[in-house]
């Protein structure tokens, strides 16, 4: 079967990194001779016809394509084009464009988890409480991007952000008291590199969560680049709670903020599904 290969790009992702990286990519689909639809302000409303998807773009931009599509049953890739390439990290590790290029037109698909979160969905992961406080701060900050506007944003949050009064319900964990933090990660990373979940695998079937119960502001602090590296998988402090999970359910009497793949929400209920192997990418 001939390919057909729709693309999808978002030109303000990455500082308009995207513009650079669309014309190599062109040429290399010329090279092999397959055919294209490049798909920018506006995209379809059905892939249907194509054989492959290949988005340029970052996390955001990959979450609002499965959201605008729902179900993709053709191998997806994603050439990491954005400011923090979390999901992208996952997938490729740290091939430059022209290998990503590669496996975007001659890698093996792989059947990839997504997730579901309040009737939207996810794929690298959902944060809530301080972790969705900072996602929402962070549109306030377009003069900086990826890990340096991440830091802006977390370093004066952890003076001031106090947890909220939540329960907590899922198959193998209860818990009812403050949350500072709640992660339920499919990837290993987010905010352009923090290890929130290292041991997360975007194919084993599950989420992987953790939650930051209560912590004076010292914690904060020393914990913070604990965190960051990935420190707290090996040996985590105690008020740092950690499994893995098919489905949990957060209440709180109050609006929770929160970020799915980067993208802001709220609610005061949160009800969050593994959608196992939901994907195929292009993956190493």
């Amino acid at each position: 079967m001939d390919k057909h290969v729709a693309i999808i790009w978002n030109i303000k992702s990455g500082n308009g990194k995207a513009k650079w990286v669309l014309p190599q990519l062109e040429r290399a689909l010329h090279e092999q001779q397959i055919t294209f639809t490049v798909f920018a302000d506006t995209l379809p409303t059905t892939l249907a016809g194509f054989t492959d998807l290949i988005i340029l773009g970052g996390d955001g931009t990959l979450n609002f394509v499965i959201n605008w599509f729902k179900q993709i049953s053709i191998p997806i890739a994603l050439i990491a084009c954005g400011t923090g390439n979390d999901f992208a990290n996952c997938l490729y590790g740290d091939a430059n464009v022209e290998e990503q290029i590669s496996l975007a037109l001659f890698g093996k698909a792989k059947p990839v988890d997504a997730g579901i979160c309040n009737n939207q969905l996810f794929i690298n992961g959902v944060g809530v409480g301080f972790d969705g406080e900072v996602a929402h701060n962070l549109y306030a900050k377009s003069f900086l991007k990826g890990k340096l506007a991440y830091m802006a944003t977390v370093l004066p949050l952890l003076f001031v952000y106090k947890e909220t009064e939540v329960k907590i319900s899922m198959e193998n964990y209860n818990y009812q008291g403050p949350l500072f933090m709640l992660s339920a990660a499919n990837g290993t990373r987010y905010g352009g590199g923090f290890y929130v979940a290292p041991k997360a695998n975007i194919t084993d079937k599950k989420l992987n969560f953790m939650l930051a119960t209560k912590a004076n502001i010292l914690k904060r602090l020393i914990y913070l680049p604990y965190i960051e590296k990935g420190k707290h998988a090996l040996k985590a402090p105690s008020f740092i709670q950690q499994e893995t999970f098919l489905e949990l359910t957060i209440e709180a009497n109050q609006l929770l903020k929160a970020h799915l793949d980067g993208e802001v929400t709220s609610a005061k209920q949160f009800t969050i599904k593994i959608l196992p192997h939901y994907f195929e990418f292009k993956m190493q």
